[in-house]
């Protein structure tokens, strides 16, 4: 199941028992003043420091009624980075499933698997490179943070200009490419799903 609490955090419980999908969340792009990880910072290691740095970001975006903030680059606040503590992934009208390449991010493992999976089960056409938010907005069919808590995290709208832009349709419904690579991916975690990747390892 999937739940929001008092504090408009999410969190996150896999229930081996029934079909559980992901709630949608909202985004909000923080302004340039509020810098989470410079170029040559520190942001690609899993350091926790990293994560203080963001929160009053993640307060601003919650004031303004989303789940987390979304950074953008520090240099030209242009580019998609990050979402808080996870990576984004795009799906887009014509067809492509891509992620921000940034060396200021985390290289996320589930990101990786994500891709990996969108590429080799569902056969799109996958690529990391910079997204300009703005330039690019219009051709976004469906969007996602994911990450190890968030596993993947539909988004059904983001503030940025002044503005909520809805990403899917209402914005409050899931997206099927998104549902179908959560099903995969969490079928894989759970052994429903056969690991043709070597991803799962047995503990005795």
């Amino acid at each position: 199941a999937f739940s929001q609490n008092v504090d408009n955090q999410i969190s996150y419980t896999i229930n081996t028992d029934t079909k559980s999908y992901p709630d949608v969340i909202l985004l909000s792009v923080q302004g340039k003043g509020l810098i989470v990880n410079e170029k040559n910072g520190t942001g690609k290691y899993k350091a926790g420091a990293n994560y203080a740095g963001g929160l009053l970001a993640t307060l601003n975006a919650q004031d303004l009624g989303a789940n987390e903030a979304l950074y953008l680059d520090s240099a030209q606040n242009r580019y998609i980075d990050e979402a808080g503590s996870a990576n984004i992934v795009i799906f887009t009208k014509d067809e492509k499933f891509i992620t921000p390449s940034s060396d200021a991010i985390l290289p996320s493992i589930t990101r990786r698997s994500v891709m990996e999976l969108a590429e080799s089960e569902l056969n799109l056409s996958t690529e990391a490179r910079p997204i300009e938010l703005r330039a690019e907005f219009s051709n976004f069919q469906e969007m996602a943070a994911c990450g190890t808590a968030a596993v993947i995290a539909p988004v059904g709208k983001i503030w940025f200009d002044n503005d909520w832009r809805a990403v899917f349709e209402d914005a409050e419904s899931v997206g099927p490419l998104m549902s179908e690579l959560y099903e995969l991916l969490v079928g894989i975690q759970r052994g429903e799903k056969e690991d043709k990747f070597g991803w799962l390892y047995n503990i005795d």
